[in-house]
């Protein structure tokens, strides 16, 4: 008995220690597995600086029209260099269906700019809200061409519904309606 101590006894510190380690390691892995990653909205405006709890902080509201002047934005001012880049990052802010529904025409509308060498600049003039979840914005487009400048007033009714908010579209809210009038 004494022989097998002797042989046991120097590795025993070592199996304990490594035993305790692996135990340490297959706790912390599940507790930080079972913990839910959640989104914490800090919002700071005129009256300081707070966390949100609710969909009624009038900071929303202000959210809101920055999200809509975002979109507007990046959607309808491009030259062929940023098309890709810009209205790409407005699909990001787009519904599955409404890209889906979209796509062709976005990606014919990159062949004409690329081909004609299209800049559009863009001035958001107003956004009022229609509905709850309904919005309507006077925008002014100058297009410019090798040949050719013109401007003219876009009326863009967008639609739009809450969503998780995420590394692409940090917003918590999405569109799912486009429609353009030319005035």
């Amino acid at each position: 008995m004494s022989l097998v101590m002797e042989i046991v006894k120097p590795h025993l510190m070592r199996a304990l220690l490594l035993g305790s380690l692996v135990a340490w390691a297959s706790f912390a892995t599940v507790v930080a597995l079972s913990k839910k990653s959640e989104v914490v909205l800090i919002g700071i405006d005129k009256n300081g600086t707070r966390l949100i709890h609710s969909q009624d902080d009038p900071l929303f509201k202000t959210e809101l029209v920055e999200f809509l002047r975002h979109y507007l934005l990046l959607t309808y001012q491009f030259s062929p260099e940023s098309f890709a880049a810009r209205v790409g990052d407005s699909t990001s802010l787009m519904s599955d269906t409404l890209w889906q529904r979209e796509s062709e025409n976005i990606r014919n509308l990159q062949d004409l700019v690329q081909k004609s060498g299209l800049n559009q600049t863009t001035k958001v003039l107003q956004i009022n809200q229609l509905k709850s979840k309904e919005f309507q914005s006077l925008i002014e487009v100058e297009q410019k061409t090798r040949l050719k400048t013109q401007k003219f007033q876009l009326k863009v009714t967008l639609g739009i519904t809450p969503r998780d908010r995420t590394r692409e579209n940090p917003w918590g809210m999405e569109i799912t309606e486009v429609k353009e009038e030319r005035l």
